[in-house]
């Protein structure tokens, strides 16, 4: 990756980490992703020449669309958008749909529709909510792959769903936690001037949203995806996993 893209990037995680809008655990997952962008390219406070305590938080936004691509295969499986999701309700200021993207194979020239979801909305809020999904696809996949043989059928496909319904399930706990809470003091939820989190969130989707249309892009509802649910014990050792699953680590904390 271009270096300048890796800065512009860990800059725009430190914005996120800096601004008082964000829930904690998001404030903590993006100082934990530029951290570790930084280690990876041994970068320092004065190679990016911003400084975390400094960075502005009414500088003018950038809205963007990102994709996250699956498998090449007709269709995303269950556990892939049931992650999607988790993401989006954890972050909570993106929204996504899902598409087709076409890539060459290198053969003949031949290109070939891969199923994708793609995120819009702030661009700091998109490089989280990207970079969180791929950190956990990675994760689900490596280990169903590892205990079940693969994430995309038959039991390693249920622990994969089980791992991600979890994953669901503890955003959604926070989610309504976070919006329950309308007090300055608590961490859970801060009041941005005359409004609660809860109200920052739902601007931005709006915004989000209307930026979209004015993309080309039309949005409609979306149509469910089958799965069979083949070992319900496979299901819930996924489950298991999901539950103690730490958001904020590493993706080689996340393996351990």
């Amino acid at each position: 990756m271009d270096l300048d893209r890796v800065k512009d990037k860990i800059r725009k995680l430190f914005a996120l980490a800096a601004d008082d809008a964000h829930a904690d655990g998001e404030i903590t997952a993006a100082m934990s992703l530029a951290e570790r962008a930084m280690q990876e390219y041994h970068l320092t406070q004065a190679d990016l020449e911003v400084s975390c305590a400094t960075v502005g938080t009414n500088a003018p936004r950038e809205y963007v669309s990102r994709s996250s691509s699956g498998r090449w295969v007709k269709s995303l499986a269950r556990w892939e958008s049931t992650l999607s999701e988790a993401i989006r309700t954890l972050v909570g200021s993106v929204g996504l749909y899902r598409s087709h993207e076409r890539k060459p194979t290198g053969t003949f020239g031949v290109h070939r529709s891969t199923p994708c979801i793609v995120w819009y909305g702030v661009a700091e809020d998109v490089e989280l909510a990207v970079s969180l999904y791929d950190d956990w696809s990675h994760v689900i996949a490596t280990i169903a792959q590892g205990r079940y043989g693969g994430a995309y059928r038959g039991d390693g496909s249920s622990y994969a769903y089980g791992f991600a319904k979890a994953l669901w399930e503890r955003a959604c706990t926070e989610s309504e936690s976070r919006a329950a809470v309308v007090t300055p003091s608590t961490t859970a939820i801060v009041k941005v001037g005359s409004g609660s989190l809860a109200d920052v969130l739902a601007t931005r989707q709006q915004d989000a949203r209307a930026w979209l249309a004015t993309t080309g892009v039309h949005l409609c509802a979306p149509r469910g995806t089958r799965f069979t649910m083949k070992n319900p014990n496979a299901f819930e050792d996924g489950r298991s996993d999901g539950s103690r699953a730490d958001f904020r680590a590493t993706r080689k904390a996340k393996l351990t």
